[in-house]
């Protein structure tokens, strides 16, 4: 994926949590060596370019902002079942 593709994913994931819960501690991140790239929530990993784990759909990834959404989701579920 191009850089600026990623970037406008956690731009876009940013905006909609702004949008769905105002101002929050944390927020989506990208971050880059220059060939691979790291998006991530808080201090959390969510998805990483070399070892993209996004199902495949007819010889394509599944898009990255569903996937993300999804991988922030388990993370959470995650959490709540440890500190219960």
């Amino acid at each position: 994926m191009e850089y600026l593709e990623l970037l406008e994913t956690v731009e876009d994931l940013n905006s909609e949590m702004f949008d769905t819960h105002g101002e929050v501690e944390y927020n989506f991140f990208l971050t880059t060596n220059g060939s691979i790239h790291i998006i991530g929530y808080g201090d959390t990993s969510l998805w990483v370019s070399c070892d993209d784990d996004r199902e495949t759909i007819e010889d394509d990834y599944e898009p990255l902002k569903p996937f993300i959404k999804r991988k922030l989701r388990l993370y959470a579920d995650l959490l709540l079942k440890v500190s219960c």
